[in-house]
């Protein structure tokens, strides 16, 4: 399971030789989540020292999320997280339809934050970076990132 987790979080590794990861906590708990509840126990032990800030950038960033990996196709329609009666709909292995445009997933996020925001007569909260794969969702999976987490562990 460890080797399992380890592979999963490889993009997010601040170095290739440590075992060392600069991740969300939310994410190791999602992953953990879809382990069944089976203990995993590591016998090295890391530290932050000597950490390159440059893998640490590189660790910060996700790679590109493929909807049709996830085995969702074009087409389908992707609910928002934070009111999944705001929807978008696939266009292509990276882009979605939200309200009338072509776009990422990130952007259909933010501009779904404005309209739930709208909708609620809240005011929008403003985040200087997010993924989209953490505002949408598909089928049963909380999260696209839940999701290609699930998938990949499948594999």
């Amino acid at each position: 399971m460890e080797r399992l987790l380890h592979d999963v979080f490889q993009d997010f590794r601040v170095r290739k030789n440590r075992e060392f990861f600069d991740i969300k906590i939310e994410r190791v708990i999602s992953a953990l989540q879809l382990t069944g509840g089976k203990e995993i126990e590591s016998n090295t032990s890391t530290t932050n020292e000597d950490v390159d800030p440059e893998a640490l950038e590189k660790a910060n960033r996700r790679s590109n999320i493929n909807l049709l990996t996830l085995k969702i196709s074009i087409g389908d329609t992707l609910h928002f997280t934070e009111n999944t009666d705001i929807k978008c709909t696939v266009k292509s292995a990276r882009e979605v339809e939200f309200d009338g445009q072509v776009m990422s997933l990130t952007q259909a996020a933010l501009q779904a934050r404005i309209l739930n925001a709208q909708i609620n007569n809240t005011e929008e909260i403003r985040s200087p970076s997010i993924s989209g794969s953490d505002f949408w969702c598909f089928e049963s999976d909380k999260t696209l990132h839940t999701r290609r987490l699930r998938i990949e562990q499948e594999a």
